[in-house]
């Protein structure tokens, strides 16, 4: 198949702001996009990699660009349903969903192309097999995981046929069947004479696709110094078991039990890692130690004390959840913080004093005025975990805590958990998918089939099979 010669994407001499911040980020690399070509944006967490995405997608407002931004998706004359449109997925894929089931949302897109039905069906089924979402169709999508959702936001961009595909932090949400069928996609839209760029912080997830790697670095970046839990020292809560789960089985309304006969505990000073693939439960098993949802077997305790609701685990329980975005909402960085400790009896200016020695102690403190919404998705999930560790929780849970994070910005996070472990005696339970973490839980399990087992091979967890 001959291929124009002309590029997809033309960026040069600009310069551009984060979303919502104030001052230019820094000048973006000049690019030229041809036919064929797959992209992979490098950088640490505020690098710019979002914006410079939005910008290619024409997504931001007059004045956040100063340069040339040119797209060239050509459709021909009287073709809507050609391939010719820039598609674009964020971070968040909550942000891009709107519609009730797996398949109204897939076939959102292609309906407002002005497609047929016959086409939007067959658009539809294509998309969602290629995303292995084929057997969730018909299922609600507020009942699917965050890895699941994002999955869907994939299958309803390529069920357009995008010529442009912009994809934000792709892979770090996604299990390891997920990533293989996502390169294969990437793969499947250069072939077709399309182009692709990719922002990641994992480049070696792109393993085995030709990509031109475009280096963003040399922006204004944020990168933390090493963790100073000295904050924290003298924080010892006497939990001598802060979660004990017994028999736990749970799910959701008109659906299969998710979790059956869990059995978890971790004592006081342990850190926890449970991996599974998306849609496993993982999810499940944080909203039912917090009480969100309520088990119809089995029993959960957390700090010595059977949980009922989650208001009864106010100042026991920090919870760091898959989007920041839903957990910072104070006008500066440094007020985010404060918040907690003033819910806790500290008084504003003790509050406030605090909040200052945590930020410099999780290289924060030159965002202590900026808006926590201003931030990049790293720099957003860095702020709701101090946030969160602010008060002294005695059992910690985070739930995919290294999406959108740069490699250096995870091992600050790890070491912080670490170090808050050691100094208060608080348990940690993470879940995740990330095979970045070796060695660093005191227990490493794996959830499948609804129940937890010991470690096994990253690449069988994520298989689904």
């Amino acid at each position: 198949m001959e291929r124009s010669s002309d590029p997809i994407l033309l960026v040069r001499g600009c310069a551009l702001r984060h979303p919502h911040g104030d001052g230019f980020a820094g000048s973006m690399p000049d690019l030229d996009l041809l036919p064929g070509e797959c992209v992979l944006l490098c950088g640490p967490s505020g690098s710019g990699k979002t914006t410079f995405l939005l910008a290619a997608a024409g997504l931001l407002e007059p004045g956040r660009v100063a340069g040339r931004v040119e797209r060239f998706p050509h459709v021909p004359e009287g073709r809507r349903d050609a391939p010719g449109r820039t598609g674009i997925v964020l971070q968040n894929p909550e942000t891009q969903l709107l519609c009730a089931t797996v398949r109204e949302e897939a076939a959102f897109g292609p309906r407002n192309m002005g497609l047929d039905e016959t086409a939007v069906a067959e658009r539809v089924e294509r998309a969602l097999g290629v995303m292995g979402l084929a057997a969730v169709a018909e299922r609600p999508v507020e009942a699917l995981s965050m890895g699941q959702k994002h999955r869907l936001a994939l299958a309803a961009t390529l069920a357009m046929e995008p010529r442009l595909l912009l994809l934000d932090e792709p892979f770090t949400q996604l299990d390891p069947q997920g990533r293989a069928m996502l390169a294969d996609v990437v793969r499947g839209v250069c072939e077709r004479g399309g182009a692709v760029v990719v922002s990641e912080h994992v480049p070696e997830f792109m393993d085995g696709l030709d990509a031109r790697r475009v280096d963003m670095t040399h922006l204004d970046a944020f990168s933390p110094p090493d963790a100073a839990m000295d904050v924290f020292a003298g924080l010892r809560p006497a939990y001598e078991t802060p979660l004990d789960v017994r028999g736990l089985t749970c799910g959701y309304r008109g659906m299969p039990p998710i979790l059956r006969g869990v059995d978890l505990g971790v004592p006081s000073g342990a850190k926890v890692l449970v991996r599974g693939a998306n849609g496993g439960g993982k999810s499940t098993l944080l909203k039912a130690v917090v009480g969100a949802l309520t088990p119809s077997d089995g029993e959960v305790r957390v700090c010595g004390a059977r949980v009922t609701h989650p208001a009864a685990l106010f100042g026991k329980v920090g919870f760091l959840g898959q989007n920041p975005e839903a957990q910072v909402f104070e006008d500066t960085v440094r007020d985010e913080i404060a918040f907690s400790l003033c819910r806790c009896g500290l008084s504003r200016g003790d509050a406030v004093r605090r909040a200052c020695a945590i930020l410099e102690a999780f290289g924060l403190a030159e965002l202590a005025d900026r808006p926590p919404l201003a931030l990049s998705f790293g720099q957003k999930h860095l702020v709701a975990l101090a946030a969160m560790l602010a008060p002294g929780p005695g059992l910690v849970l985070l739930d995919e805590p290294f999406t959108g994070l740069a490699a250096s910005v995870r091992d600050a996070v790890l070491a912080i958990l670490d170090g808050y472990a050691r100094a208060t005696g608080a348990g940690v339970l993470m879940v995740s998918h990330d095979p970045r973490c070796p060695g660093w839980a005191d227990v490493d399990l794996v959830l499948r089939d609804g129940c937890l087992a010991s470690d096994c091979a990253v690449d069988e967890v994520g298989g689904g099979r």
